[in-house]
């Protein structure tokens, strides 16, 4: 994949993110906006894989998304104490998501099979003790599948979407995540974006895009 296409891919996922936190803090009623909000994550979860292997210093790389990671979710702790946002503080962002997802990776790349199980099992013990993790295992899962099939990304698509059925059914009880599967239209075939997206800038936006929205939540 050249650098333009991984930038559409960005590009295509930081819309369809904004979008979906759109409908879920301004408009909940609208469930058209979280389905195209499902697209997103699936492209992260391949941006992630892509960014293991061209990485020039993993520790670097997964110590840069845990810390931003914590230091959102500390900023998020914050405004939800004096902006009264009524948002679950111990569901934590995505970056851990992403952070665990990119562990899972390495663990499978070094052949270290039995750190690669504790990490699936540590969303189910932080859960166990109030703490919730964005898309939980199913996330995890997401990023290694799409990383072991990123050259074949055709026939990854059944095992994603049983997996999505598994995740929908009996974990969120209804089937919006089902949509995700649009992702690959723009992971099979990405068109080439004449434009750079620094790596820095999607750890900016994200804090920055959620407190413009929930700032205009209070005020409306």
């Amino acid at each position: 994949m050249t650098k333009n296409q991984s930038n559409f891919i960005k590009l295509i996922a930081i819309i369809s993110m904004t979008i979906d936190h759109i409908g879920f803090i301004l408009f909940p009623e609208h469930n058209f906006l979280r389905i195209i909000g499902r697209i997103a994550f699936p492209l992260f979860a391949f941006q992630i894989g892509i960014g293991y292997l061209y990485t020039r210093n993993f520790s670097n790389y997964i110590m840069r998304i845990f810390s931003y990671g914590f230091l959102i979710q500390i900023a998020f702790i914050l405004a939800n104490l004096f902006l009264n946002l009524q948002a679950d503080a111990l569901y934590l962002n995505i970056f851990f998501t992403l952070g665990l997802g990119l562990m899972a990776i390495y663990f499978y790349d070094q052949k270290q099979y039995i750190y690669l199980a504790i990490t699936f099992l540590l969303p189910q013990i932080l859960h166990s003790v109030g703490i919730s993790i964005d898309y939980n295992w199913y996330g995890l899962a997401f990023i290694l599948i799409l990383f072991i099939g990123r050259n074949y990304l055709l026939y990854t698509i059944p095992i994603v979407a049983l997996l999505s059925v598994i995740f929908s059914k009996f974990f969120l009880h209804e089937y919006t995540q089902m949509y995700c599967l649009l992702s690959f239209l723009f992971m099979l075939k990405p068109l080439k974006l004449n434009m750079n997206i620094p790596s820095t800038f999607f750890y900016l936006y994200y804090p920055l895009h959620l407190a413009i929205l929930h700032g205009l939540s209070i005020i409306l």
